[in-house]
């Protein structure tokens, strides 16, 4: 339709009809919760990896706190050897560091024993976690090489350093260090709810050497000086909460971790490794 005003010619101008409004509404809207549900979906899987990582990081950390110092059990301080060719200079140097004179036994380890441990953390510790497996180990100062214990302190000349590890009630790795200075107690690793140990353990008899496993309940007394190794095994997990879903019970190891120990809605990973006590002498 057209309409004339002082010889100009004025056209009437149409807007959206409902229906086409409408239209237009339910397209905005679609592109949006398509838009919201990618944001979401987003977020999640940041989290997600986000709380893998944490995970991941508390359990590879950990490991690495431990065998840095359990590798170093049994370290005997031997001195300084003569050069010499043949067999002298190594049964002096064996003999030197025979762990049949340097380890004596005492409340804690049994005599020629450097590492002893139990199938649930000692009461004594500060704030250790139940249902935990604790280890501890021993090992003497240089007077040429800077030893350093688990709380990064140097270790004295001839001084003998114990280190004890366990999981605390907060899910830290801890280590707790005993020497001449005294006592100190120090938080390692966060996000570490669980920790359970096997011990390679060697059986000897007129004819063969035999290796083995073994958990803590399962060792006898004279078990713990032919240990040649320790496997550990931590439970990592997240410290942000994905969603309400309550656990499964994991395992680990020669274990099963309980579901009601664990918090609802993390991610959880199992870390494993094996360490050898390469420090320990002894005739099997």
């Amino acid at each position: 339709m057209r309409h004339r005003f002082d010889g100009k010619i004025f056209h009437a101008q149409k807007g959206f009809s409902i229906i086409e409004f409408m239209i237009a509404m339910t397209i905005g809207l679609v592109v949006l919760m398509v838009a919201v549900q990618i944001v979401v979906s987003s977020r999640r899987a940041l989290d997600t990896v986000h709380g893998q990582l944490l995970a991941q990081q508390a359990g590879r950390f950990g490991l690495y706190f431990i065998s840095q110092s359990t590798r170093l059990t049994g370290y005997v301080d031997a001195g300084e050897l003569i050069p010499s060719e043949g067999d002298f200079y190594a049964s002096e140097l064996v003999n030197r560091l025979a762990i049949d004179e340097q380890w004596n036994g005492n409340s804690m380890f049994q005599a020629k024993a450097v590492i002893a441990g139990g199938d649930s953390a000692d009461e004594s510790l500060y704030q250790a976690k139940p249902n935990n497996d604790s280890f501890s180990v021993r090992l003497q100062g240089s007077n040429t090489i800077n030893l350093l214990d688990c709380s990064g302190v140097a270790i004295g000349a001839a001084d003998v350093s114990v280190m004890t590890f366990y999981v605390d009630t907060d899910n830290q790795l801890r280590c707790a260090v005993t020497d001449s200075n005294g006592a100190r107690n120090v938080a390692l690793v966060e996000g570490v709810y669980a920790m359970q140990l096997l011990y390679a353990v060697t059986h000897s008899n007129q004819q063969q050497h035999t290796y083995g496993y073994l958990n803590a309940s399962q060792m006898r007394l004279d078990d713990w000086q032919n240990v040649k190794g320790v496997k550990v095994g931590l439970l990592a997990g997240s410290d942000n909460n994905l969603s309400n879903a309550s656990p499964e019970s994991l395992p680990l190891l020669d274990v099963t971790i309980d579901s009601a120990d664990l918090d609802d809605g993390h991610i959880y990973q199992s870390y494993i490794q094996t360490i050898a006590l390469r420090n320990h002498i002894s005739n099997q």
